[in-house]
């Protein structure tokens, strides 16, 4: 690391440390990739929204409150562990 500090300067090295950190890239190759490609120079990542469209495909919050959709999951559920227990093994769909 104090290769790269000589390099680069003090300053670059510690802004490219902490976008290595950011990012979970914490190893010396990581680093040194951030410096030459000039990564610690850009200003840090913001935080960015995307503003999807409606879709009438999309299930609101609504349906998963819905108790139907649970009773339906847990026979569901209930046919997978008792086919477990009284299918043999050889006649279970893999």
């Amino acid at each position: 690391m104090l290769s790269l500090g000589q390099k680069y300067g003090i300053d670059r090295l510690e802004a490219a440390c902490s976008r290595a950190i950011k990012h979970s890239a914490v190893s010396w190759k990581s680093v040194q990739a951030i410096l030459k490609n000039g990564l610690d120079l850009q200003q840090p990542d913001v935080q960015r929204t995307l503003d999807l469209p409606e879709q009438e495909s999309l299930r609101g919050a609504a349906y998963y409150q819905s108790s139907q959709i649970h009773k339906n999951n847990l026979n569901g559920i209930y046919r997978l562990i008792k086919m477990q227990w009284t299918t043999p093994s050889w006649r279970r769909p893999r």
